[in-house]
Order: C-alpha cells, then structure tokens, then sequence
C-alpha cells in the first residue's frame, strides 16, 4: 500500500504546483490606440508582455487586440518583485509601453499603448540644437557631439532606401581622418553606419525627440586643420564650443557669443534656422605640432646631412689621392719613360 500512495501523491503535487502558480500572476489589461488618428482604438495590433528585472526583460506572453483594440494578459506566471512591460507593433515597429510592477494577483491599471503610422516622405525631422565639443591637445583633437533630432510630426519617420536597399533616416558629416566612434549608448553604437564619410542610421523615428552623442579623435599632424560638420536635415541652432590651446587662431562661420576662460571660445549659428545639408566650418590654425612629429622631420635632416657629409667626404679623399699618385709617378726617377726613336734604333 506504501509503495503504491507515494506515486499518486507525487503526481498531485507536480500537476497543481503550475496551477498555483499561475493564479498567482497578475492580470494586465489596456488598449492600443492610434496616435496619428486621434487616438482611435486600433483592432487586430500584436501586443507583447515581457517580464524580468530591469535589463533582462523577456517576452512572456502574446495576444492580439480585440474589435475594440482592447487586450488582456491574465494569470501571468512570474517570479515575485518582476517588472512588466507591454508593447504594440503597427506597420513593423514596436512601440513598448510603461514599465509596470502589480503585486501577484492583482489587477494593474488600464494601460494606454499608443502607436504611431509610418511615414517614408517628407522627412519631418529637424535638429533643435547640435552641439559641437572641440578639444585640442598637442597630438590630438577630441571632438563630442549632441545631436537633440526632433520629430513633430504624429507620424513614425522610417525613411527610404538609399545606396545598398539601407533605409537612411539621419546622416550626419564627419571630418576625414577621424579615429573610432565611440557612441553614448549601444543602441545607436548599433545602428549607425559609416557610408561616403557620413554617419547614417535606420533607426525610425518616432514622435518626440531623441538624442545622439558620441566621440571621436583626429590625430594633429599639421599646423592647420579644417573641420566641417553637418545634416541632412534643417537645425535650428549649432552650438561650438572649441577649447584647449591656440583656440585665439580659430576661424569658423559662426558668430563669436562669449570667452568663459582663456583657453574656451564658444560660437552659435546667426540664424534661425539652419537648411538641410548646412555646413558647420572650424578652422584651427598655429596648433603646435606634436614632438613626434618634429622628432620625425628632425631625424630625416640629420640623416640628410650625414648622407652629403659622407659623400663629399668620399670625393675629397678621392681627388687627394688622385693627385698623390699623379705627383709621385712624374717624381721617380726610375719611372718608365716613352722611350725615342734613337733609342729604339740603338737598341
């Protein structure tokens, strides 16, 4: 009788411990609206649930919106303190919704996840301000910029085609001979793409403002430098800041707005707005070389020297031991002499 109760008291416990666990998941409810079309419920979008702790969120769950774009994750099975995230998808981008945190078989509030139409023209974005950060040192010129994009349109910018089938939403100049791009956060490290010496991206934009930033080195070879930066969309106002040394020698097309310290010279756009494919023009000039650079030029002329020293101290023995030898063969009185035609007869 014993050996027969453990097994059917085993198979009790392993059936109803999912079933406990799963009535204690909280129930998520809400709607998926289309913000492009004032908000009207949008029937048939796909939501997603993911879950986990903030980093490593997982999808969970899936469901389609109702006839009235409503959607519900009920009894979802999940480890206790677990953060939630909903999402809708229209015409092939993700919106994620607010991060929400109910307690185990509760009920959240209605969540709202509002989606976006898409859009491949006209570009509706607009840069609101491009700040520029140059720093010079005696071998390098560091350079930072923010880029804040702006999307005031309701609808999600995803751009059209370009070179190689790449949808481009953003292009951004870069100076030639720049060292690696080290951006701000992965995401656009991911997304970003160096094509014809520009930075270009797919990342769709949507309603809102976004922000881009990421660093990157030139190395300083010459006395002068010119740097250009630029968009391919309109800017309302670029922000230089050039500091470091021999900032005095700088010329740009930017105005002058203020001096903070000795070694820091900031410069703004005179305009209210600056049109697509505007370019932004720095010129540094007198920077001190760095010494590598003047050890290189230094050892090349010693080198020089050396090899004409060399060389004209080859000739000069040359020429003396030529007129040594010439002088003592006329000086020897047993020199073989041309002898006449008497003597040739005598003989």
């Amino acid at each position: 009788m014993k050996v027969k109760f453990l097994p059917v008291c085993a198979l009790v416990l392993l059936g109803t411990a999912p079933g406990r666990a799963q009535s204690e998941g909280p129930r998520i409810t809400g709607v998926v609206v289309n913000g492009t079309q004032d908000g009207t419920p949008l029937p048939g979008a796909e939501v997603l649930l993911r879950a986990g702790e903030e980093g490593t969120l997982r999808p969970v769950a899936q469901t389609v919106a109702d006839a009235e774009g409503r959607f519900v994750f009920d009894k979802v099975a999940a480890a206790p303190g677990q953060i939630f995230l909903p999402g809708a998808s229209h015409q092939g981008i993700h919106y994620p919704g607010p991060r929400i945190q109910p307690p185990p078989g509760a009920m959240s509030a209605p969540i709202k996840l509002v989606v976006f139409d898409t859009v491949t023209s006209p570009n509706p974005l607009v840069v609101d301000v491009h700040e520029i950060d140059v720093r010079t040192e005696d071998a390098i010129v560091e350079v930072t910029e923010t880029v804040c994009v702006n999307n005031p349109s309701l609808t999600t910018y995803v751009g059209q085609a370009g070179d190689g089938n790449y949808p481009v939403t953003l292009s951004l100049s870069i100076p030639d001979g720049f060292e690696r791009v080290t951006f701000y956060k992965e995401f656009h490290g991911r997304r970003f793409k160096l094509i014809n010496k520009r930075l270009v991206t797919d990342i769709p934009f949507t309603p809102g403002k976004r922000e881009v930033r990421f660093t990157y080195r030139l190395p300083m070879e010459e006395n002068n430098l010119h740097l250009e930066w630029g968009a391919d969309v309109p800017c309302t106002r670029v922000l230089l800041s050039v500091s470091g040394k021999h900032v005095e020698h700088l010329e740009s097309n930017l105005r002058r707005v203020a001096r903070p310290d000795a070694e820091t010279v900031v410069l703004e756009s005179a305009e209210a707005t600056l049109p697509a494919g505007h370019m932004v023009k720095l010129h540094l000039g007198s920077l001190s070389r760095p010494w590598i650079v003047h050890l290189r030029w230094l050892t090349l002329a010693v080198l020089a020297g050396l090899i004409l020293a060399t060389a004209a101290q080859r000739m000069v023995r040359r020429t003396f031991f030529r007129a040594s030898a010439q002088a003592t063969a006329s000086a020897s009185p047993g020199a073989c002499q041309p002898r006449s035609q008497a003597d040739k007869r005598a003989a």
